[in-house]
């Protein structure tokens, strides 16, 4: 309920001494709380570690040439995430996902390698 002074002019809501908004209004302006630039490097890190992740264990699994891009994808998945860091970003779990990628890719090449030189020894 709206309460009026005595000369009927609706009270002004309490203001937020920090931001200067009345208390839950949002911001007016709509400027993004991220540098766009950088919410984008935080996209492709998690998708490059997902990737990775994906690549790498498919390859793991049928024996095959997708251990390269997953390891690919792992280490530009990294590079990112330590830009980020490096930058003061917290990269989430995209350095995570880009560091198993990175292992279960080394894992699939190396299998790969060795399946290869059993075949022609053979």
């Amino acid at each position: 309920m709206t309460s009026y002074p005595e000369n009927n002019v609706p009270l002004q809501p309490e203001q937020n001494p920090a931001q200067g908004q009345p208390y839950g209004h949002p911001q007016q302006n709509n400027a993004p709380l991220v540098d766009p630039g950088i919410e984008k490097d935080l996209k492709n890190a998690k998708l490059y570690g997902i990737l990775s992740i994906v690549f790498s264990a498919i390859s793991l699994l049928i024996f095959g040439f997708l251990s390269l891009p997953g390891l690919i994808a792992g280490i530009m998945g990294l590079n990112l995430s330590k830009k980020l860091q490096a930058s003061g970003i917290n990269p989430g779990n995209s350095k995570t996902l880009s560091i198993i990628g990175v292992v279960l890719g080394a894992i699939a090449v190396v299998f790969w390698i060795i399946g290869i030189v059993l075949t022609v020894m053979s």
